[in-house]
């Protein structure tokens, strides 16, 4: 027995800041991930429901396994397939979906994965709505649909381009003339990030971009963030951004002493350094690490 189903079957929650998360086939195992998307069902009066994932090897088994829980609850799904948060996020709130589903650990090991349910605007349920998850996980007997009733999985093949239109549309700015390293740490935002700077006029250097999803990685890399280091790639880039597995967080390094930079939903990241620190050879001015 897992020990999240443990922790469930002692009464306390599973549920936690990121939904539910833990070592993926023996902690967060397909049979309890197919438990939660029946359990989901079981709430929800219709569908669909977005599912979306990042690049761990466990992604698709776990994704796979929520969806059936689903279907067998008479859900319908739409599966995004690789797709970073912000954009099953987008895809749930902007459709007729009733639920989201991100398959994802963020930066914690590649080990580990997760399952975070969204509510229909597209932002985590309530927490009132995962201790009743919690609640049937623990009760079973839950029923399964039979005949038409079965739920059933639709492919989306058009989100993603539909979400880097929306991220272009809400910029106000062109990065035309700016150079930029762009790793996308064999994450969910390997295809969307770089598209989204290049279609912004920025001259983009790609590293850690994977040619197809899901592809092999080395063993250890999948899904994990690095520490950054500054520059990425070529020294002379003057911003370098490092992505979190699911573009979750990101980290920027830049070599001007003040920057701001704006995410979609308008908040604005600013940072002012007082003194131009410069490297001991040529006058370079030292890049800027800054974390967030």
């Amino acid at each position: 027995m897992s020990d999240l189903r443990r922790l469930l079957d002692a009464g306390r929650p599973i549920f936690g800041t990121d939904g539910v998360r833990g070592v993926a086939g023996s902690d967060l195992t397909p049979e309890l991930a197919m438990a939660i998307g029946r359990a989901a069902g079981g709430y929800l009066r219709s569908g669909p429901v977005v599912i979306g994932r990042d690049t761990r090897r466990s992604g698709s088994m776990l994704a796979s396994a929520l969806q059936a829980g689903l279907h067998a609850s008479g859900i319908d799904t739409v599966d995004v397939g690789v797709m970073p948060s912000g954009g099953i996020s987008y895809l749930t709130e902007s459709t007729s979906a009733t639920m989201g589903a991100v398959v994802s650990a963020s930066h914690n090991p590649a080990g580990d994965n997760g399952i975070k349910l969204l509510a229909a605007r597209g932002n985590k349920i309530p927490e009132t709505l995962e201790r009743e998850l919690e609640e049937r996980l623990r009760s079973g007997g839950m029923s399964s649909a039979v005949g038409s009733s079965i739920g059933f999985s639709i492919e989306d093949t058009e989100g993603m381009a539909g979400y880097i239109d929306h991220l272009a549309s809400t910029s106000r700015y062109s990065l035309s003339g700016l150079e930029v390293a762009l790793d996308c740490a064999h994450g969910a935002a390997y295809w969307a990030a770089p598209e989204l700077f290049m279609r912004l006029k920025a001259d983009v250097e790609v590293v850690k971009r994977l040619d197809i999803t899901p592809a092999p990685l080395p063993r250890g890399r999948r899904g994990e963030s690095r520490r950054a280091r500054a520059p990425i790639g070529s020294q002379d880039v003057e911003v370098s951004v490092q992505l979190a597995p699911n573009e979750d967080a990101v980290v920027l390094v830049v070599q001007d002493d003040e920057y701001h930079w704006e995410l979609p939903d308008g908040t604005t990241i600013g940072a002012r350094r007082q003194a131009r620190a410069r490297a001991s050879e040529g006058g370079r001015r030292r890049p800027r690490t800054v974390t967030f």
